[in-house]
């Protein structure tokens, strides 16, 4: 059976990250890889649109390592263009920590994790790197690569803060009351439509 023009895309993608990760990768690269293959990953979707997962199954490893790859490259992506923000924002924080005022630090959280909130829900999602992985390797569908946690210190820090303030201590209890209800109409509206 003979590949596809797109299959022999989807393999060449996989196989130059696979090369290009016998180094640890850099913001570049993976910027650089991702804007490379972002038409071809978004044309393989909508290619496999109507056809649910396991894709490994139906159209093989390649595909299936593409697909992974290309999606944790992409929330590495988000990571990097957020860092300068998170910079900001891990700054704000800790001056609102030294603060003398305790009366008044409820409140200042709060201000900062209702400014900060759609930075949070829209750009990051849990973290690309495990802090304990001491060489910070990452595998996806077998493909292991390095990315130095260092490019990621105050996007992470953020990040735990963040969810820290907002789903364990609960600091915006009317925030999280709203988004309970959204997500409850939506999954009643996904029940109503099967």
């Amino acid at each position: 059976m003979s590949e596809s023009l797109q299959d022999i895309k989807i393999e060449t993608a996989v196989k130059e990250i696979v090369a290009a990760a016998q180094s640890i990768l850099t913001k570049e690269i993976i910027e650089k890889w991702v804007s490379d293959y972002s038409q071809l990953w978004q044309q393989m979707i909508n290619d496999l649109a109507p056809i649910p997962a396991p894709w490994e199954e139906i159209h093989g490893r390649p595909m299936f390592e593409f697909d992974g790859i290309y999606i944790h490259f992409a929330v590495l992506m988000k990571y990097f263009e957020t860092e300068t923000i998170c910079e900001i924002a891990m700054n704000e924080y800790q001056s609102i920590l030294v603060a003398n005022s305790k009366k008044h630090d409820k409140l200042r959280l709060q201000q900062w994790v209702r400014k900060y909130e759609l930075i949070y829900s829209k750009n990051l999602l849990p973290t690309p790197i495990e802090e304990g992985d001491v060489n910070n390797v990452k595998t996806i569908c077998d493909v292991s690569y390095a990315v130095s946690a260092d490019n990621f210190t105050k996007s992470m820090e953020f990040y735990d803060i963040f969810t820290d303030l907002f789903w364990v201590q609960q600091i915006l209890p009317d925030r999280i009351a709203e988004i309970r209800k959204e997500r409850r109409e939506q999954w009643n509206k996904l029940r109503g439509g099967l």
